[in-house]
């Protein structure tokens, strides 16, 4: 018995060390393909950016020279000097939205590309990803060209390491659970939908949205020292890329970081999708359970309808008949149970008999009785 409980124990380290390395081989593997494909969208797209900002900085110098020039020459000639800087400045304006809209600052005119290699590596993960800021995009046909099939291929990887990830989590946490004395079943868990299971029923889906919560209020707390960002601003940075929203109005801009960010993104979606998959199935379990309450429910109710028709007294009012009718109906019984009930009460009204072969008008009682059970 000991060599058996020893056997499984070995048979169960071997099976987390197997998964343990298989994951690290895939995260190496999407790791390779993210820095092989940031240096192939450096090199598509940095001369074009080069190019394009070169382009802008003239522009935006001639657009200055000629916005003072237009003032001064038009003051002196004694035109009227409102609608000369109005039509003056809107030129320089549109100007400054085609730069602004290049990523160049319009005060310190700097000429670099911006696509190097950091910043590369920062859009391919965006990419993998599904983040999609939309801050850098490419503009050139060969890097709209490369750019579907890096995601093509890249997209299934990225899901696979994330869900290794997400199985990763829960057998560290299992394992943790054991040497804590928590209860945690032997085997390593094979979907991150089978979290709930891995520590019972203690577990629900509000646990692990706060588990969330403390993760996304980790990384805001740090992003408030790396951007210089106000808490609130970092936090809704971190929950919009954690849930893959990425509106690109909020993005880290300090280099050196990039890669951490990149780091902290996939960790986050592994954990947000795990979340999110046992939220669903809670919901889905609890539809489950609601479905076999109606249908144990709707059997014995019928079963006391009926016997509320033997029970019954020759006063039936209309009313009650009426409510029980509309019960039937909104709870889709069948239409014995009802049924029954009238007949009984048509043949305790008569006496056992029919009405109408004793002569006997029907009384309003019967009538209401029969008219219903013409309705069913």
């Amino acid at each position: 018995m000991e060599d058996e409980k020893n056997q499984c124990k070995v048979e169960q380290k071997t099976g987390f060390c197997d998964g343990f390395y298989g994951n690290v081989v895939f995260f190496m593997g999407l790791l390779i393909y993210t820095l092989i494909g940031a240096l192939i969208f450096q090199q598509l797209e940095g001369p074009a950016s080069l190019e394009r900002r070169t382009a802008y900085k003239n522009l935006l110098l001639e657009g200055r020279s000629n916005l003072i020039h237009t003032v001064v020459t038009r003051t002196q000639e004694g035109n009227d000097l409102n609608s000369t800087l109005s039509s003056a400045l809107e030129a320089y304006d549109n100007l400054i939205d085609d730069v602004k809209w290049e990523g160049m600052s319009v005060v310190k005119l700097e000429v670099t590309s911006e696509w190097s290699y950091l910043r590369s590596f920062f859009f391919a993960t965006t990419v993998l990803t599904t983040i999609g800021y939309g801050n850098m995009t490419p503009k050139t046909k060969a890097g709209r060209t490369f750019c579907i099939f890096f995601a093509v291929l890249g997209i299934p990887l990225t899901v696979t390491v994330i869900a290794d990830l997400g199985k990763l989590i829960a057998s560290a946490v299992s394992y943790a659970c054991k040497g804590c004395g928590g209860r945690a079943p032997p085997e390593v868990v094979k979907s991150s939908s089978k979290l709930r299971k891995l520590f019972g029923k203690g577990v629900t889906a509000g646990t692990v949205v706060f588990f969330l919560f403390i993760y996304i209020s980790a990384g805001s707390w740090l992003y408030t020292y790396l951007e210089n960002w106000s808490f609130f601003d970092s936090f809704y940075f971190c929950f919009i890329t954690v849930t893959t929203i990425g509106f690109g109005d909020v993005v880290p801009s300090r280099l050196q970081y990039l890669l951490l960010c990149s780091v902290y993104f996939i960790v986050g979606l592994a954990l947000c999708s795990t979340a999110f998959e046992l939220v669903r199935t809670q919901y889905s379990d609890s539809w489950k359970k609601m479905q076999a309450l109606s249908s144990h429910l709707s059997a014995p109710l019928a079963e006391t309808l009926k016997k509320c028709g033997d029970n019954i007294h020759h006063n039936l009012d209309a009313c009650v008949m009426q409510e029980l009718l509309d019960l039937r109906k909104a709870l889709g019984i069948s239409g014995e149970g009802v049924g029954d009930v009238s007949k009984k009460v048509a043949s305790k009204k008569c006496g056992g008999k029919n009405s109408a072969e004793e002569g006997v008008n029907p009384s309003r009682d019967e009538m209401v009785v029969t008219s219903y059970e013409s309705t069913l």
